[in-house]
């Protein structure tokens, strides 16, 4: 090992754009995620980075490309979230149709318990090559904050690896959602692609080992039927340890080894303040340190999720044992939820030490590369909230009470105005007391509205009124409601805004397929429609106009091609290619050309698409199974 362990190093960054995106001259065939904390902003970016799109990518910028890349790519992804903990976007987009079914609300089994992982599990496939795997770990929400986070990304190890890290733990977890209270609300189609994935993992050797390290394993916590009590990962003894956690408490403080040198514990500076006592009562007081106040950026956010205060976010504890230094990187922070019943996911790695006394110091302390963010801090209980704990404890009861009703998954009914002189549709909720019940309490104030209503259109919750609302947009239907809560308990208040996903119901007659409806509203000339179909056939070779000019092709990292004058021309070697290595996508090309060339018959370079398009569709009677399941 060198002498210094920069593992840590926060100058070495890695983006989470950067570790989901494909390997050269492959695409994502399969992408099973799980956050805590969801932002569907943030989630309508993941298949924009997919498609090479730019990391900081704007749908109101670039609508037709986020439109390619959602059809492309929103129904290959299976996301896992905390029930009740989607934050509520500031404005509703029609975008957020396509990930109504990728979405499912998920908690803990253990009761009081969480849902807390942070991974990504991803399968890529390319045209005659086998298909490569990846492991995403971090500490970092599907969110648009900026914390200071740790990611690790593991790729399949190659065929006749010595060492890597045995794939079964997380082919165990995956099996796990499958299982947990609120996973009933999968559809068919995600359900089999978690299944897929779960099978194609099941075949692999393992995962590469990132160097330096020498080894490694996957570390699910919180499954059903865990020892709990065995999941506790840094051994008795004399040994040194660091923990970087946001939040700590004191009765996992008493689990860390209480004698050997050194022990560091970076957290946030309230945090420290809260538990100034019991940290002066350890027999060997650690090195105290917070994040730089340069390093903290301000957040103004009022929907961001209470763990995200302040800067730190990152969660890592490191030990040594038998002349080996350790490190478990995750969604776990260093308390006793998180090793006692939370649904946590991490990794712990190791390699061997030359000098035992050197890794602490060299992970975490002055000889690491955390040393230039980081600062000596001295807790001060004076400054502790003494009413802080009161707004904890209903902050959790107001997080509860969301999760109970969103997994009770309430049934809204859409169904059209009759006599009405312009379109207009009715959405209700149905037996809406029961569903919202967990809202309706003492000195709370609670309201609920779809996303796509305006805050002066929610209806307050109680047991006498049963919400509704009228559009008189089709495309604005949505199964995104937003709950908003002001609750008091004594001189407790808390405030917390949160979208739930309702089952959407609706009558004979109304048109099932929204996203179409979408779809059309978005492509609004035939330039555009152009443009989204060439993305759609060509992927990640296309550049598009956002409105009406010329199709282009390029490779990726090069400049713009120079504008063909004959773009329908263009798309004829990547439908060949299509039909060649993926009839489900060539299948999905065929149901969208379909559906936006009727909108525009009179089109010339519309015809002219018919037209070659014609020559292809028979190929899209032969697609497999195998496709049709995984798009669902």
């Amino acid at each position: 090992m060198p002498e210094r362990e920069d593992v840590l190093n926060p100058t070495s960054r890695l983006l989470l754009s950067d570790a989901l995106r494909p390997p050269r001259g492959y695409e994502l065939d399969l992408g099973v995620g799980t956050t805590y904390s969801l932002n569907l902003d943030a989630l309508l970016l993941i298949p924009f980075i997919l498609s090479s799109g730019p990391a900081d990518g704007d749908a109101e910028a670039h609508p037709t490309r986020m439109l390619a890349s959602l059809r492309r790519f929103a129904d290959r992804l299976t996301v896992f979230a905390q029930a009740g903990n989607i934050q509520a976007p500031r404005t509703y987009r029609p975008f957020h149709t396509f990930l109504e079914d990728a979405v499912v609300q998920v908690t803990a089994t253990h009761e009081g318990r969480i849902f807390h992982p942070k991974i990504w599990a991803l399968r890529f496939t390319a045209p005659g090559r086998q298909a490569r795997h990846r492991l995403v770990c971090s500490s970092r929400n599907i969110t648009t904050e900026t914390m200071w986070d740790t990611i690790l990304s593991c790729d399949e190890a190659a065929s006749g690896s010595d060492v890597v890290i045995d794939a079964a733990p997380l082919v165990d977890f995956l099996r796990t959602l499958l299982t947990l209270p609120g996973a009933d609300a999968l559809t068919p189609g995600h359900r089999n692609q978690v299944n897929s994935l779960i099978g194609s993992l099941s075949a692999i050797g393992g995962f590469e080992v990132p160097e330096p390290f020498e080894g490694g394993r996957l570390v699910p916590l919180g499954l059903p039927g865990a020892d709990l009590e065995a999941q506790w990962p840094i051994p008795h003894g004399e040994r040194s340890w660091g923990v970087i956690s946001p939040f700590l408490d004191p009765g996992t403080l008493q689990r860390l080894p209480r004698s050997g040198s050194p022990h560091i514990l970076i957290s946030r500076p309230d945090t420290l303040d809260r538990l100034a006592g019991t940290i002066d009562g350890l027999r060997r007081r650690p090195d105290l340190k917070v994040m730089s106040s340069w390093t903290q950026a301000a957040d103004d956010d009022e929907t961001s999720a209470v763990e995200s205060r302040e800067g730190l976010h990152a969660k890592v504890l490191a030990w040594w044992e038998h002349y080996r230094g350790h490190i478990l990187l995750g969604s776990a922070n260093c308390t006793s939820a998180a090793f006692g019943g939370n649904i946590e996911f991490g990794v712990e790695l190791w390699a061997g030490l030359r000098q035992k006394y050197g890794w602490i110091p060299g992970v975490l302390g002055e000889a690491s590369g955390l040393a230039d963010v980081l600062e000596d801090y001295r807790p001060d209980a004076s400054d502790v909230d003494e009413e802080e704990a009161e707004q904890q404890a209903l902050h959790r009861q107001v997080e509860l009470a969301l999760a109970q009703v969103a997994l009770a998954c309430p049934r809204l009914r859409v169904s059209a105005v009759a006599g009405a002189a312009e379109p207009a549709f009715q959405l209700a909720l149905e037996a809406a007391a029961a569903a919202l019940s967990a809202l309706d309490r003492p000195g709370w104030t609670s309201t609920v509205r779809p996303l796509s209503i305006p805050q002066e259109g929610a209806v307050q919750i109680s047991g006498d009124v049963e919400p509704g609302w009228t559009l008189t947009e089709y495309a604005r239907v949505t199964p995104w409601l937003v709950l908003e809560v002001d609750a008091e308990a004594g001189d407790a208040t808390s405030h917390l805004a949160r979208v739930v996903k309702a089952d959407l119901v609706l009558d004979p007659g109304l048109p099932a397929d929204r996203e179409e409806l979408v779809m059309r509203s978005v492509l609004s000339d035939p330039g555009r429609i152009l443009a989204y179909l060439g993305m759609l056939i060509g992927g990640d070779e296309t550049v598009l106009p956002e409105a009406g000019g010329a199709l282009t092709t390029t490779h990726i990292g090069e400049g713009p091609a120079e504008a063909t004058a004959a773009p329908i021309a263009e798309m004829l070697e990547p439908l060949l290619h299509l039909a060649h290595s993926d009839r489900a996508q060539l299948t999905r090309v065929g149901r969208d050309i379909d559906v936006l060339l009727a909108q525009s018959p009179q089109a010339p370079e519309l015809q002219e698409l018919r037209t070659l398009w014609d020559a292809f569709a028979p190929l899209t009677e032969s697609a497999g199974h195998e496709g049709e399941d995984r798009h669902g």
